[in-house]
């Protein structure tokens, strides 16, 4: 109830502490999810415009919810270390003996994420989206060819390359900056 509630005294580290041991890895949790869901609407939209007749078969809503289930998990499980980072001592952070570890640092910050959250889903996301875009420029040279179903589909896959472009230019981008800031000091 809010008669229990016992606000912080002034200059207590609560809220930082509870922000870098708790809301960080779940913001990070959030951006690998993001990252990975706009890569699987991208390939059900190159599917849906590059591969109609196969996207019929492989774009259902239980493989959907199963897709997005298993990237939950995922999510969730590589970002895990993310909790042990840290630990708070007194009226301080600092980071622990894994987060300073050499090793750790290499394989899970340069390999791994940098891989699983930067390389691999921006290389995904912009050779589908060429290729979208590639298609979508050859059905509107033969636009009165084209149902009005596919000129749905086309119009989608137009805005999804638009989302995309400002999901990488944007959102992207700004984490990169505030990751390396945040953690920077901490080597």
């Amino acid at each position: 109830s809010g008669a229990d509630f016992q606000p912080s005294p002034p200059g207590s580290m609560y809220p930082l502490i509870y922000y870098v041991k708790i809301v960080y890895p779940l913001a990070l949790i959030s951006q690998t999810g993001s990252i990975w869901t706009t890569c699987l609407i991208t390939i059900e939209r190159y599917l849906a415009v590059c591969h109609p007749l196969m996207s019929l078969t492989l774009s259902t809503r239980s493989r959907a919810i199963w897709a997005l289930s298993i990237l939950s998990a995922a999510a969730f499980l590589f970002n895990l270390p993310r909790f042990a980072e840290v630990d708070t001592t007194g009226d301080g952070i600092r980071p622990t003996d894994l987060r300073r570890n050499k090793i750790y640092y290499h394989v899970y910050y340069i390999c791994l994420n940098l891989s699983l959250n930067y390389i691999l889903p921006l290389s995904l996301l912009s050779a589908l989206n060429i290729k979208i875009y590639a298609s979508v420029r050859h059905a509107n040279a033969h636009r009165n060819e084209l149902t009005r179903a596919r000129q749905s589909e086309l119009h989608l896959a137009s805005m999804l390359v638009l989302i995309v472009a400002i999901f990488i230019g944007e959102c992207h981008m700004i984490t990169i900056q505030f990751t390396n800031s945040l953690f920077t000091s901490s080597l």
